[in-house]
This record gives structure tokens, sequence and C-alpha cells, in this order.
């Protein structure tokens, strides 16, 4: 049988070594005219972007990250509409929530005949309609009972609550009256309930007796 091995040609002993193009035809190459130019050349932008200071959260959450927002429902004392017993709320932290608000004109529109469209009214603005939506959380294998009893309440108080909350109290709602409070379970989600309540602004009015 032929061997085959003989017939290959043998490797090089010594190194191959692969010149190097001059720097002048590397230069030419990338269109650089002048390296030490380029190098010295100040940066156009220097001082002219605008530097900020992030936020600092509130204070660490349970996985140890910073909480950014929260929200809290002062205890407030209502009156049972069932029993007539004086009742009093637990105060309520809330950290796993996001908020969108919306802020509805009043317009009266008043028709015309032989007009096209409507006469409009501007009146004032209506209360601040916000919805909450976040989770309660509980312990692993553990369903968040008391904090679930302790919304149910707050619902069931029916009188404006204050809140302490930086994302609302900036617009002015320091108070809120809850309309709806909801809850759905989720596959898998023992330890965890999502909530949604449906709120409204609450002003304090002031009468002059004369």
């Amino acid at each position: 049988m032929p061997n085959f091995t003989n017939d290959l040609p043998k490797q090089p002993t010594s190194p191959v070594v692969i010149k190097s193009a001059p720097i002048n035809n590397v230069i030419r190459a990338l269109e650089i005219n002048n390296l030490q130019n380029l190098a010295n050349s100040k940066n156009p932008y220097e001082g002219k972007v605008q530097s900020f200071t992030p936020d600092k959260g509130l204070y660490p959450g349970p996985l140890g990250t910073p909480v950014m927002q929260d929200i809290t429902f002062s205890s407030v004392n209502y009156t049972d509409p069932q029993t007539g017993v004086t009742k009093k709320t637990k105060e309520i932290k809330l950290i796993d929530i996001l908020i969108s608000v919306n802020l509805p004109s009043i317009i009266v529109k008043t028709q015309i005949q032989g007009r096209r469209g409507t006469v409009k009214e501007y009146i004032g603005e209506d209360d601040w309609q916000i919805t909450i939506n976040g989770f309660l959380l509980a312990a692993n294998g553990q369903t968040p009972s008391d904090a679930i009893i302790d919304l149910k309440n707050m619902k069931r108080a029916c009188v404006p609550i204050p809140v302490t909350c930086t994302y609302l109290n900036n617009l002015d709602i320091s108070n809120i009256v809850l309309e709806d409070f909801s809850m759905q379970q989720e596959p898998g989600g023992y330890s965890k309930q999502g909530f949604s309540l449906t709120c409204i602004s609450s002003h304090d009015v002031l009468l002059q007796i004369y």
C-alpha cells in the first residue's frame, strides 16, 4: 500500500514573517490627514452636555432594590352603615404600584337651532380620576390575607382618605375617595395578589358664614 505521507510537502522550519505596510500607506488608506491634530483636537461637546444627578430611592425594598415611589393611606375613622358602630381603618403603605390620573373639564354644551356644533360653556375642572394598580405580596407559600382585609376595610369606609404620595401630592391631590376595588387571582400567584383601585380626588370645602 503506498505511503502518501511521504509525498506531502514538508512544513517550513523557519517562521513566516509578514511585513507591515508603511504608516504612510495606512494613513492614506484610512484618509487620515493628520493623526496628531486629531488626537489633540478639543471635544466640541465638552461643557455643553447637561449633567444631572439621579434621584435617590426612598428606602431599600424587600429585594434590596431602591423604592422610588410609594403611597400611604392614612388611618381614618368611619361609621359602619349596617351596625352604626364607629370603626377605624389601618394605615396602609404600598410600594408595588403604578398610578394613572386623568383630569376632565366640566363643559356645558348648548345646541342652537340652525347652528353647526354647540356652544361650549366652561364651568371648571372635575375631580381627578385616579387608578392605582399594584400587588400585595406575602412570604413564599403564604397568601397576603391581612393586606387584602385591610384594603377591603378601607374601601368600606366610604369617607375621604388622606394619602401621602409624591406623585399625587405634586398634583395637589391629598385626599381621595375609593369608588371601586377589584382583585383577580393569577395562576401560580398564591403569594401575590394583584389589585386595582379606582378613585377620585376630594377637596375640602370651606364655608364662610356671615
